[in-house]
């Protein structure tokens, strides 16, 4: 079902994601942005949000959704988003609206 088509597709023609242009997402190297450390704040990790970054995503940025950005900016410190992610962990987290709008695709 996922062979590599002619054109360059690695999803069937049937399938509904033949059509996103995330063609090479999973079979590729993710480009993801480097995060600068300069707009943003250090936090400790409450005890409640131990091995919970959707809480403390949600704590810091009124999101569940936006964990990710953590991860991405303390990719040093945490590896696994649920085991590496342990109360007291002093984390940054950036405040820089640009680049969260960037980001995230919302203005």
């Amino acid at each position: 079902m996922f062979s590599k088509q002619h054109s360059g597709d690695y999803y069937d023609p049937r399938s509904y994601l033949k059509d996103t242009g995330f063609k090479n997402f999973y079979l590729d190297t993710a480009k993801l942005p480097k995060i600068r450390k300069t707009k943003g704040d250090i936090v400790v990790v409450p005890p409640e949000c131990e091995n919970r970054i959707d809480l403390f995503s949600y704590q810091q940025y009124g999101s569940s959704r936006l964990w990710w950005i953590i991860v991405l900016a303390n990719a040093d410190l945490i590896r696994d988003p649920i085991w590496d992610f342990r109360s007291g962990l002093k984390l940054f987290v950036p405040r820089d609206t640009s680049l969260l709008e960037k980001l995230t695709g919302v203005r």
